[in-house]
């Protein structure tokens, strides 16, 4: 006996497909409270790192054209698997502080990563940061003796709607 799917569950099935597509991964990256000074020979990369790929975003990467902080903009990635971000600062072709984080990946999420420079975690004045890791400077760069370098990054189910 041949089966056959009726012709109407099978469109909705394929709508339904179609509207989950939507719905995939996205990160963004932004310099929350870090002013590159170009003309004194400054410069940040972030690499961002799945099981997809490979994406390497330099300083004029980040637009800086709104009120918020300069950022890349939304890029997907991977459903699963593990998502690592690595910051480096470079003063005069030299670099100065190097670090990686690391997560695990969840399913139709979007994530948002943010560098800050600060002498504590900022994660600790932040509600829906998920992690956060220290990137060293060194001490004859340093503002104060606890300055640093924080990437900080938080991850929502991308039906959610509310305020946090």
């Amino acid at each position: 006996m041949k089966h056959t799917t009726p012709r109407p569950v099978l469109v909705l099935l394929l709508a339904a497909a179609a509207a989950g597509c939507d719905e995939d991964s996205t990160f963004e990256v932004r310099l929350s409270n870090i002013a590159v000074a170009t003309s004194q020979g400054e410069e940040v990369n972030v690499t961002v790192r799945d099981d997809d790929g490979l994406r390497t975003f330099r300083t004029g990467d980040f637009d800086a054209s709104d009120a918020g902080p300069p950022r890349t903009g939304r890029f997907p990635v991977a459903e699963s698997g593990e998502l690592e971000i690595r910051f480096t600062w470079i003063v005069d072709g030299e670099t100065l502080s190097d670090g990686p984080a690391r997560w695990g990946l969840k399913k139709d999420h979007r994530w948002t990563v943010d560098i800050w420079r600060s002498e504590t975690d900022p994660t600790l004045r932040c509600f829906g940061c998920v992690g956060s890791v220290r990137v060293t400077i060194p001490a004859p760069h340093r503002q104060t003796e606890d300055d640093a370098f924080w990437i900080v990054w938080s991850g929502l189910p991308n039906d959610f709607d509310g305020v946090l």
